[in-house]
């Protein structure tokens, strides 16, 4: 096994929890911490829809703390995302799995060619499952801004879980990868971003998750 000594992972969700046994156990250093910060555009009129979807369990947190549902569906982008909404009382109708191009297929094939659907979105959303939806179907509101909160890391990990695309920029803007530096990415978007600064993509992990994490870092 590669020795691993130092393990960096941004984002702070509880779904990476139980690494933090499987790297105490190793003596492995674990670091959880976002690379970006979220800021609500606050005043928006919410329009009624038939569903609502949300891409992300931060961009849904965020929603939920300043406006209401009011659609009659909800849509998730993955478990993760589900998980936030059920904590706040919410069931969805819809969860997707796989890459964001399937999700996308799935979700249009789901509701049809009459309904409307919101996306509360960044201003930095690539907007992928719209992209099925006819542009009568959907409604992007911009509900919140992305900014990035790099910080500077002095010892260089030995491998980096970037979890989107704004992780990883905001990262790479202060800090450097070494070549030998294991990068594994959520996503194909994610990995996307990456490889456009010509940074080798080792494992690319549909599931932002310790489980699939552990997996691919036992092979190392």
């Amino acid at each position: 096994m590669l020795k691993i000594k130092h393990v960096l992972i941004t984002s702070a969700s509880d779904s990476f929890e139980p690494l933090e046994e499987w790297c105490a156990t190793r003596s492995i250093s674990l670091i959880r911490a976002s690379q970006i910060q979220t800021a609500p555009i606050l005043n928006i009129t919410i329009p009624n829809t038939d569903w609502i979807f949300f891409s992300s369990p931060r961009g849904a947190n965020l929603y939920l703390k300043h406006y209401s549902i009011r659609a009659r569906k909800i849509g998730a982008y993955s478990e993760g995302t589900a998980a936030e909404l059920n904590k706040k009382g919410f069931e969805c109708d819809f969860i997707g799995a796989n890459h964001s191009a399937e999700i996308a297929r799935a979700f249009a094939q789901q509701i049809g060619s009459e309904e409307k659907v919101l996306f509360p979105l960044s201003e930095i959303s690539v907007r992928s499952i719209g992209k099925e939806l006819n542009s009568t179907q959907k409604i992007e509101l911009i509900t919140y801004q992305t900014l990035h909160t790099p910080t500077s890391y002095t010892d260089l990990p030995s491998a980096i879980l970037f979890t989107s695309p704004s992780n990883f920029e905001s990262y790479i803007s202060v800090n450097t990868i070494s070549p030998k530096t294991v990068i594994i990415a959520i996503g194909k978007t994610t990995a996307t971003a990456i490889s456009s600064k010509k940074y080798r993509v080792d494992a690319v992990l549909e599931k932002p998750n310790s489980d699939a994490l552990i997996d691919f870092l036992e092979l190392l």
